[in-house]
């Protein structure tokens, strides 16, 4: 479903419902890429300033991602999704809730990207909170503060991990027998596996 190469990992779209959605998720994976070329390139006192928005980008792409399991769940009824039982299915199909937050307890609680006890869903639920800072004023008060300091190169690799494993877990066990978007090259390989 994926390979591996020395400038990174192509993954296998066809887990995508929405050719629109697929299509942007690609647009915005490439916009990762890029701005992971121009941070590589930077003074460290200049490479610091991309980190949110590569944060942000890859829990928004992770969301879409997540998202698109959820409503094949919903609206996929007679395709079905390899190894969601019929009973996770009905769950999904019961509540209208949508967004990150919802995606990562879905997927949690239905074990979607491992065991629930795995360390992929707090890092999920930190960059949700992360995510949630893309308003500067910081609503939630989240801490730190400064966002300098909430976006650091350790937030940027967190954010990163999690989408190659979703981006692995969702290519290996939820495919469809169609794929309608392009394979998606991520800059990077950190071995993430399911």
């Amino acid at each position: 479903m994926e390979t591996t190469s020395t400038d990174g990992r192509l993954f296998n779209t066809s887990f995508v419902r929405s050719f629109k959605t697929g299509d942007n998720i690609a647009l915005n994976v490439e916009s990762i890429a890029l701005m992971h070329r121009i941070r590589a390139e930077l003074p460290e006192h200049e490479a610091w300033k991309l980190n949110k928005s590569i944060v942000i980008a890859a829990a928004s792409i992770i969301e879409a991602c997540l998202f698109e399991l959820v409503q094949r769940a919903r609206f996929n009824t007679r395709e079905g999704i390899p190894n969601i039982s019929q009973k996770h299915l009905d769950a999904i199909r019961k509540t209208k809730k949508d967004g990150l937050q919802f995606c990562v307890a879905i997927a949690r609680e239905m074990k979607f990207l491992g065991p629930a006890s795995g360390e992929i869903y707090n890092d999920l639920n930190d960059l949700v909170k992360l995510r949630d800072r893309i308003h500067i004023q910081n609503k939630w008060k989240h801490s730190p503060k400064c966002e300098k300091l909430a976006f650091n190169s350790e937030s940027v690799l967190v954010a990163e991990r999690c989408l190659e494993k979703v981006l692995v877990c969702l290519s290996r066990k939820y495919p469809r027998n169609m794929c309608y978007t392009p394979p998606l090259h991520l800059p990077w390989n950190y071995g993430e596996d399911i």
